[in-house]
């Protein structure tokens, strides 16, 4: 079984590789030496909970993304998970949601003429 420090030195080098970071820029950006990056990225040193924060800060990710080993595991892959689970009319209603926003942004609806217009739909058992 691999250890904390094993699991998210992985993960810590692929969200690097991924926001195509050399080791010598993320340790930079991050304080450390290159050489302790490469440690802690191979496993072979810990590390504190100060330079796990300033890495993930470094790399704009949560410090428990890179302790969960998930690496590049994306904001979009969330929303994927998010979305698979839905229901078809579930879906619709956020399609339509997001147009609505859209709409609004791009002037043709006034937000308060759309909050004292909407009516909400009754529902079906």
């Amino acid at each position: 079984m691999k250890n904390i420090y094993e699991v998210s030195g992985k993960a810590i080098r692929e969200i690097r590789v991924h926001k195509h970071l050399t080791r010598e820029k993320l340790a930079e950006m991050a304080g450390i030496s290159a050489k302790f990056l490469y440690e802690i990225e191979t496993g072979r040193k810990g590390y504190s909970t100060d330079t796990l924060y300033r890495i993930s800060r470094s790399l704009s990710v949560s410090s428990e993304l890179i302790l969960s080993g998930h690496g590049i595991y994306t904001m979009t892959d969330s929303i994927e998970v998010v979305i698979k689970a839905l229901a078809d009319n579930q879906i619709q209603g956020i399609l339509a949601t997001f147009k609505f926003i859209q709409d609004v942004k791009a002037g043709n609806i006034l937000i308060a003429n759309a909050v004292n217009d909407y009516e909400p739909k009754a529902k079906s058992n």
